[in-house]
This record gives structure tokens, sequence and C-alpha cells, in this order.
């Protein structure tokens, strides 16, 4: 196992899947947290191999870190504290899902802070012209 930024996030998502799945409990709240967690993911991707293409700087690019940042932000920060809030709330799940979505949660606001400097990074690019053509 190598150590990547993402890595807290991977080990502390398979510990709370891994756990709901021992407990046989709080499947629902374990499909709707993969859900919103991965629905970026396919974005993400298509990022990936724009950058391998070397297409960084191009206006498709900051198109699509853009969508990437939006669906983010909506999911983690609008969406899944909302799921987090009946989840922490209700009686049914085991305190041990309801501390994972805690530490899950406090983690995508770390990485909401990262998103949203790159959001704003991409609206200057495309906010910024370019150099003016001499005749």
């Amino acid at each position: 196992l190598c150590w990547r930024p993402h890595t807290p996030t991977q080990v502390a998502s398979l510990f709370a899947t891994g756990l709901g799945l021992y407990l046989d409990a709080s499947g629902s709240e374990l499909v709707g947290s993969l859900f919103g967690a991965e629905i970026t993911n396919p974005i993400l991707q298509v990022r990936w191999f724009m950058l391998e293409a070397q297409m960084k700087g191009t206006k498709a690019l900051v198109y699509v870190e853009f969508v990437f940042a939006l669906t983010f932000l909506i999911c983690r920060v609008f969406w899944a504290p909302s799921l987090l809030y009946v989840v922490v709330r209700s009686s049914i799940p085991h305190i041990s899902v309801k501390t994972g979505g805690v530490l899950l949660q406090l983690i995508s606001w770390v990485w909401s802070a990262e998103v949203l400097m790159r959001l704003v990074k991409a609206v200057k690019a495309l906010r910024v012209p370019g150099p003016k053509k001499e005749n």
C-alpha cells in the first residue's frame, strides 16, 4: 500500500463499508454514501485522460474541471451532510456507522476546500483574455 493524498479517504471508506458488512447493518446508508462519493469518478477519469493526452491549459479541460468541481461540491457539501444528518439522528444505524459517516464527512470537507480552490482557479482561467493579435 503506497501513501497518496487520497489514502485516508480510501482507508476510511473501506473501513466503514467493511464494518457495515460485518455488522450486517446500514446497507442503504452505505449504498447512498458510495453513490454520492463515486458519482464524480467518471468526470475525474476524463480529466485524468485529458491531462495524460497533454491537454493541460485547454478550454475543454477547464470545462471538465468546472463540471467535476460543481458536481463534487453539490454532492459532498450539500447532499452528503443532509444524508449524514438523517443517519446520525436515527436510532437504527450502529454508532460506528455514524462515527464513520462523520469521519468521511470531515475528510470530504478537506477535499471540498481543495476542489473549491481549483474551481476558482478554473473560472479565473476562463475569464482571462488571450493576448491581443496585432494586424
